[in-house]
C-alpha cells in the first residue's frame, strides 16, 4: 500500500509539471513575427476588398489566419486604441478597403509615408468588419 502510494504522488507530481510548464510555455513564448513567415497570398488591396464584399463566406475560408501581402494607395493613417499606427488602403473610387494595423516594429518605417503614397504590406487576416483587416503588419515597400 505504501509503495503504492508512493507511485500514484510521483506520477500526480510528474503530471504537475508537465501541465504547468506546457501552460507557462504556451503563455509566455514570443509571437512570431509575419515578416519572417511564408506569404499565403500576394493580392491588391481593391481585389481583396472586392473579393470580400462579393463573398464573405468563401473570403474568410480562403483568407482567414493566412498571411497576406496587400499593395494599394494609403487613404488614411490613423492610430488605434493601443497606440498602434494604422493604414487603411482604399481607391478614391471605393467605399471599403483594407485596415491595416502596423507591428510595433514598423511604427518607425511607417512615418515616411504619406497619403496617396503606393506601399505594400503583409499581415494576418482575421476577417471583414467595415474594412478587411490585417492585423501585425510589417511594411514590404
Amino acid at each position: 500500500m505504501k509503495k503504492f502510494l508512493k507511485v500514484l504522488l510521483i506520477t500526480v507530481t510528474v503530471i504537475a509539471v508537465l501541465v504547468l510548464g506546457s501552460y507557462l510555455y504556451l503563455r509566455f513564448m514570443p509571437e512570431k513575427s509575419v515578416s519572417k513567415q511564408e506569404t499565403d497570398f500576394r493580392v491588391m488591396a481593391t481585389i481583396l476588398a472586392d473579393e470580400y464584399n462579393l463573398n464573405p463566406e468563401a473570403s474568410d475560408r480562403k483568407y482567414i489566419d493566412r498571411v497576406v501581402e496587400v499593395t494599394g494607395i494609403l487613404a488614411e493613417i490613423t492610430t488605434d486604441q493601443n497606440n498602434s499606427t494604422v493604414f487603411i488602403l482604399r481607391e478614391n473610387s471605393t467605399t471599403t478597403g483594407v485596415l491595416c494595423t502596423l507591428d510595433n516594429s514598423a511604427t518607425k518605417k511607417a512615418r515616411k509615408y504619406k497619403i496617396g503614397s503606393k506601399v505594400t504590406l503583409k499581415g494576418t487576416c482575421t476577417g471583414m468588419l467595415f474594412e478587411v483587416i490585417l492585423n501585425k503588419c510589417v511594411i514590404i515597400k
